[in-house]
């Protein structure tokens, strides 16, 4: 980040920005570049934090800046499905570490990219989209052994290794155990059940609010995706995750005698084929056991969510009908009637204490005067408002010394208004 020499908080050094807080939704841009730019004058790091706190107003956080950039880029630039427009056909989301995913609501599909390609100078995503959309092929459902495990613990080795790109987990791809903290875990209740007839590794979750399938498998099964008409939120128990669901599907689904038609929400997960939540041990009234691991089914058929354990999730999407945005705007003008009086009609509010003060540094020091100028298109504005503002005393008649002076700045618009500001940069530099 580089400004002009002539900023009064700087010299126009070169300010580096890291390139982990540019992702961070919580990161608070503006903040940091103050304190970084009050260093630069050669304030400690501690009084520049204190500075920044006391002058800057607000909050600016990063939010989703990447993610909502790729949304907007490939809307804007790339080729239209189906003859609709680009609007709301993309979604993007951070998936794990580095890889952000790409949802296209109109190609009904979804692809992942890293964050190696997306910060390269040369890469055009567009392009690279665009490619991938053309030679886009099915993945054919592979069949997996899946073996069963008589064990109900295991033991978590903390080793400074990195897994390697063939996809598996650092603890299932260490050759040695080397020295270091372990700590034993019971194993998660998992189960194998089948879905279109296939075999799937579900993780049975008392915590979890719906019934998951992973968008793997439901690429491998090739089942018919049930697109929602608002993507729901999903909400995770750490704070800075953002995931949401836009589809479902619905499956054979076969367990223990039961054999039915079940619907899951599809999401991104990792190292399950699907997730039992709260809804299916609810209507299976099942029972689940960690020592040993065991899940028992008490009805073989799905029973009715209801009774005094039963809560409602309702989606805090809003609804728009355009016969009723008549009727709602009149409403909100008529609320705000109140407010939005001329200013020669309106009063100051009643005066409080003040409980701030802001010292001078020096208290005799003569500030340069200057007069202030009116346009003269603009003076006829300039009377209206100095009358008005002189009638509800917010301005007063007084003579003194050191005096600032106005600057008169047209707002644009029609019909045109005038901004009056007073320019107190000389008096600032003496706080």
């Amino acid at each position: 980040m580089i400004e002009s020499e002539h900023d009064e908080r700087g010299d126009g050094s070169s300010i580096y920005v890291p390139d982990d807080s540019l992702r961070d939704p919580q990161f608070n841009m503006v903040r940091w570049y103050w304190v970084q730019k009050a260093i630069l004058t050669g304030m400690s790091e501690s009084d520049a934090v204190q500075s920044t706190e006391d002058n800057l107003l607000g909050s600016s956080q990063m939010g989703y800046a990447m993610e909502e950039a790729i949304e907007h880029k490939l809307a804007e630039y790339c080729l239209t499905e189906g003859g609709q427009d680009n609007n709301n056909r993309f979604s993007c989301e951070r998936s794990e570490g580095d890889i952000y995913l790409i949802w296209d609501f109109s190609a009904q599909t979804t692809m992942y990219i890293s964050y190696e390609q997306l910060k390269s100078r040369d890469f055009n995503i567009v392009e690279w989209y665009m490619e991938r959309l053309e030679g886009l092929d099915r993945i054919e459902l592979s069949y997996m052994d899946l073996p069963q495990d008589e064990t109900t613990h295991l033991n978590v080795e903390c080793n400074k290794t990195m897994p390697s790109s063939s996809g598996y987990s650092a603890l299932e791809r260490n050759a040695a155990v080397t020295k270091d903290v372990t700590r034993t875990i019971p194993k998660p209740v998992v189960v194998i059940v089948h879905a279109n007839e296939q075999p799937a590794r579900a993780l049975v979750d008392t915590g979890s609010l719906a019934d998951f399938m992973s968008l793997n498998l439901a690429e491998q099964l090739k089942v018919k995706r049930i697109w929602l008409e608002k993507p729901l939120p999903i909400q995770l128990a750490v704070q800075g995750s953002r995931s949401k669901v836009n589809f479902g599907v619905s499956v054979r689904f076969q367990y223990q005698g039961t054999d039915y038609q079940r619907y899951f929400d599809v999401i991104n997960l990792q190292n399950y084929d699907i997730i039992l939540g709260t809804p299916f041990l609810y209507q299976h009234q099942a029972l689940v056991g960690l020592n040993s691991s065991r899940l028992v089914l008490g009805s073989k058929e799905p029973k009715e969510m209801k009774g005094p354990q039963v809560s409602v999730l309702e989606s805090r999407a809003t609804e728009v009908y355009e016969e009723n945005l008549e009727k709602v705007r009149k409403y909100l003008q008529e609320l705000a009637q109140p407010l939005c009086s001329q200013v020669g009609a309106t009063a100051l509010p009643p005066f409080h204490a003040i409980n701030h003060s802001i010292p001078l540094i020096d208290e005799s020091k003569i500030y340069p005067w200057r007069p202030s100028r009116c346009p003269e298109a603009m003076r006829e504005l300039w009377i209206e408002k100095k009358n008005a503002y002189l009638k509800t005393g917010r301005w007063e008649m007084t003579a003194t010394r050191n005096t600032c002076p106005m600057l008169l700045i047209p707002k644009a618009g029609t019909p045109p208004r005038l901004r009056v500001v007073v320019d107190l940069r000389e008096r600032n530099k003496n706080t």
